[in-house]
């Protein structure tokens, strides 16, 4: 005798087709490597954030809220979500394949969502490396290499890690963008000529090299460590 068992499976339901998603640019002010945004999702409706990002370019997205709300990230043309946050947790951080937007989209469960709660959140988004190519980013759209590299506020101790972005010129020349370790606003760029540091704003430098590493020290305050690979390349 054949027994047949009818099992029921519950799918929840992450973020329905019919939700009206309020959509918000995602925008790095000065060339600034991360900002927080704070937003509201009620209901089934959510908040599309859009971010564009070089192919490869390493992100670290994180959302704090209460409760049921959580956020997917959908990559360009695609129609499925490549990370969930109801099953992958309140962050991702890891490469975005492609380059081109992908939608952040912030949302509430069904559970919370069906009686219309109001859900408060922030979600910060931070570049670790690459970049992001959001409308009025300052800074190099293209670049020859980047990453982080030790830094500090003033102190010979470099217990920082600074992401920086080099373009590098004829003849060994750079232009060296750094994200300033203390300082909201714009990063730091330093011009490397002829053996010699300068900075774009004309703030006071001072080098010292040890083997192939220059120690460059801007205004006493700030403090990068610049290998000649880094320049150079190699």
């Amino acid at each position: 005798m054949t027994r047949l068992f009818l099992i029921s499976v519950f799918v929840p339901l992450v973020h329905p087709a019919m939700a009206e998603d309020k959509k918000v640019p995602v925008v790095f002010p000065g060339g600034q490597p991360a900002v927080t945004l704070k937003g509201t999702v009620k209901g089934y409706d959510g908040v599309e954030y859009l971010l564009s990002s070089a192919a490869g370019g390493r992100w670290a997205i994180t959302l704090q809220a209460k409760g049921s709300t959580y956020f997917n990230i959908t990559a360009p043309g695609a129609d499925s979500a490549l990370f969930i946050g109801s099953t992958s947790g309140e962050k991702f951080e890891g490469a975005l394949p492609a380059a081109g937007e992908y939608r952040v989209t912030v949302y509430q469960m069904r559970n919370a969502a069906r009686t219309g709660k109001v859900s408060n959140f922030s979600i910060t988004f931070h570049i670790l490396s690459g970049h992001a190519a959001a409308p009025g980013q300052a800074g190099p759209v293209k670049f020859n290499a980047s990453g982080n590299t030790r830094c500090s506020t003033g102190s010979s101790t470099l217990t920082l890690q600074c992401a920086f972005r080099v373009v590098r010129k004829p003849g060994g020349s750079a232009e060296i963008w750094l994200d300033r370790p203390a300082a909201k606003g714009q990063p730091r760029v330093l011009l490397f000529s002829q053996g010699e540091f300068t900075s774009k704003d004309n703030a006071k430098v001072s080098t010292r090299k040890e083997g192939d590493t220059w120690y460059v020290t801007v205004d006493g305050k700030e403090v990068y460590m610049i290998p000649d690979a880094m320049i150079l390349g190699g």
